[in-house]
């Protein structure tokens, strides 16, 4: 009789010998271990940040490309942080124009199907146009506002009042004339002054 072998079930490939697999670690093990807790707070400030935030959204939203790490990703959104702090918009105005593009795409798609229900669905027809005009709006809001960062409005301010504290202003009164300089004209107070040798009181 001959011995039984195990068999190998079937699309199960025998890892080399030799190679170790990763194993996939929790968000906790990504920072350093720490006593007193410090370990734990860390990771309390990195879930309060906002490129965690911004990270974790973007996680949730970019399944297409696979399982994306939080940590690297929230290190990534960190450096463009840092860019746009420091006064380098280059990345918001990409980011900007994309949207504008994928609006475009968004636009068109939608006209060409309202464009293939006309004369068969008039509903259809009319929530493909709304939807695509809709897009279109978003569209040259997006356009309106990277023209704004390239190129700032300026402000002209007419008229400024600075003050600590209560102020009039009489705009359309002509102002009053002061006498030249060097030539004061002083009134003598007639209260103060004794009339046919009466005495004021």
């Amino acid at each position: 009789m001959k011995p039984k072998t195990k068999t190998k079930p079937a699309g199960v490939t025998k890892e080399p010998a030799g190679v170790a697999t990763k194993p996939k670690l929790g968000l906790v093990a990504e920072f350093p271990k720490a006593k007193g807790g410090e370990a734990s707070d860390a990771l309390a400030k990195f879930a309060l940040s906002p490129k965690a935030l911004a990270a974790m959204t973007v996680q949730t939203y970019s399944k297409i490309f696979g399982e994306l790490e939080l940590v690297s990703l929230a290190d990534g959104l960190g450096e463009s942080i840092k860019a746009v702090q420091a006064g380098d918009l280059k990345g918001c105005e990409a980011m900007l124009f994309g949207q504008a593009q994928s609006l475009q795409s968004i636009f068109q798609n939608l006209a060409a199907q309202a464009a293939a229900n006309i004369g068969h669905y008039p509903k259809a027809v009319d929530s493909y146009l709304r939807l695509a005009l809709k897009a279109q709006s978003q569209c040259r809001a997006t356009l309106e506002t990277l023209a704004a960062i390239k190129n700032p409005p300026t402000v002209f301010a007419r008229q400024a009042n600075i003050t600590t504290g209560p102020q009039q202003v009489n705009n359309g009164t002509p102002a009053p004339v002061s006498a030249p300089a060097g030539k004061v004209e002083t009134i003598p107070n007639e209260l103060m002054e004794a009339r046919d040798a009466e005495r004021v009181d």
